[in-house]
């Protein structure tokens, strides 16, 4: 069934990374986790047996989101399952980047990573020097083969100056292979600490920089 993942105003959240649990395991096939990943208009796809299911968003705790799903096996099954989220859960205001950035700075998708259509979020802690540059940045969480471009693209990120010698601040970035054509008659959530990377898409050459 396909999926849609949007505010109750009707905004799609692109790139929403999904977990889910069958009957209290994680759903598996092939000795593979099976998840979900939604595309830049918030519509993503699921293949779901009969059973029991939890689903939770990577990168936002389950008490702010969690969905459960029963199907059952000879029961009606919809075409279209609508997942609602609410803006300040996708971007919560404490989560908002503070300091502002005045310059962004996209990864590269790894060509390694594309192979393997590897995605999903990582999320990167930095320090920022009271010039606004970014004196170090860490993966502290995210797929391997996504680490190295997301730190990358991170160390070129500069935001406001300040008086503060040294400043912290996390901030993720989302991978999808999941991409499709952005539909312009759609209102999309936007969120500063999370960073959209689709796949294929034009992005910024970070070892240029």
């Amino acid at each position: 069934m396909d999926g849609v993942i949007e505010t109750s105003t009707g905004a799609r959240l692109p790139a929403v990374s999904f977990s889910i649990e069958k009957d209290g395991k994680p759903f598996e096939k092939n000795g593979s986790s099976i998840g979900a990943v939604a595309d830049l208009n918030g519509i993503f796809t699921l293949s779901l047996p009969a059973g029991n299911y939890k689903i939770t968003a990577y990168g936002i705790p389950e008490s702010r989101f969690r969905l459960f799903l029963s199907i059952e096996e000879n029961g009606p099954k919809p075409d279209r399952l609508f997942v609602p989220m609410e803006e300040n859960v996708f971007c919560p205001v404490e989560e908002r980047p503070n300091p502002s950035p005045t310059k962004i700075v996209t990864p590269v998708y790894p060509p390694a990573a594309k192979a393997v259509r590897a995605s999903g979020t990582v999320t990167v802690a930095m320090e920022i020097r009271s010039d606004g540059t970014v004196s170090s940045a860490k993966a502290i969480s995210g797929h391997p083969l996504l680490r190295a471009a997301s730190v990358q693209a991170a160390r070129g990120f500069l935001f406001e100056a300040s008086d503060q010698e040294i400043r912290a601040l996390t901030i993720s970035f989302l991978f999808t292979t999941f991409w499709a054509e952005e539909r312009k008659d759609l209102k999309r959530v936007e969120c500063p600490n999370r960073i959209l990377v689709s796949f294929p898409s034009e992005t910024i050459d970070t070892t240029q920089n």
